[in-house]
């Protein structure tokens, strides 16, 4: 916070106040069991907005830390979360396990070793190939079911869009090789055909709208915009929206709430 230069752009506190607000709400983390009252004294509050922001802080400096000291650090180290990803010499990687669990006794880490020159990363699969390229896939566990949002439920049409965008898009990003591109398309394509999606909204799932010239205008988007929740009722919200189209400056969003 000291080193950043923006910081009087956008708050009038000062390092101290964040320092110590932050502090103030890290412990607040009371909790009620069985009617008697509790604080945890490790980690931070599970619910709290502030939580994921600390721990990665916390683990952004754990990992600089352990690397700097490693004797054989990894080549390639990445982190999502609680997930990490590293590249580095086989004969090391036992030594360099027992490192980062030496690092804080309230954080241990699990290992889970590349088989057969392959391994799982969040929902990518990596495959090192004979000349010691990587290529990815889509890595989906044995349990996945490719169970989607039924084409029939009680939906908008754009949040049924956005399931098959979704999963085109990941399959245009994640994977590397052609033609594993187009075995993964045609399993999205059995997958929501099997949950009832038409051939229509496969192959066009992006809906054409026209570009506002308002859009990237937040402030002034919220001078003239309010929130009005109504519950989402097929063919009846999609007409009201249509009206309000009619007569406001901004298009309506239709999400599906519980009546």
């Amino acid at each position: 916070l000291e080193k950043d230069n923006t910081l009087p752009q956008r708050t009038k506190l000062s390092v101290d106040d964040i320092v110590h607000l932050t502090d103030e709400c890290l412990k607040c983390t009371y909790f009620v069991y069985q009617n008697k009252f509790y604080q945890q004294t490790e980690g931070t509050a599970m619910g709290s907005p502030l939580s994921p922001v600390i721990a990665n802080l916390y683990m952004e400096d754990l990992e600089s830390e352990a690397i700097k000291t490693a004797r054989h650090p990894p080549r390639f180290y990445k982190r999502y979360v609680d997930d990490s990803f590293l590249i580095m010499t086989a004969r090391f990687v036992d030594s360099f396990f027992e490192h980062m669990n030496s690092q804080d006794e309230s954080i241990k880490f699990t290992i889970e070793r590349e088989e057969e020159n392959q391994l799982a990363f969040l929902d990518t699969l990596a495959i090192r190939t004979h000349t010691g390229e990587i290529q990815t896939k889509v890595f989906r566990k044995s349990t996945h079911t490719d169970q989607y949002l039924d084409y029939r439920s009680h939906h908008p049409l754009e949040h049924k869009r956005s399931v098959v965008n979704t999963l085109l898009y990941r399959a245009d990003n994640v994977v590397s090789e052609e033609n594993d591109r187009k075995d993964e398309k045609q399993h999205i394509t059995d997958a929501l055909k099997r949950c009832h999606y038409p051939p229509w909204v496969i192959k066009n799932p992006k809906p054409k709208t026209r570009q506002d010239p308002h859009e990237n205008n937040t402030q002034d988007r919220s001078r003239y915009t309010r929130t009005t929740v109504i519950p989402y009722i097929k063919g009846l919200s999609e007409k009201i929206r249509s009206e309000l189209k009619k007569n406001t400056r901004y298009p309506p969003c239709l999400n599906r709430t519980t009546p």
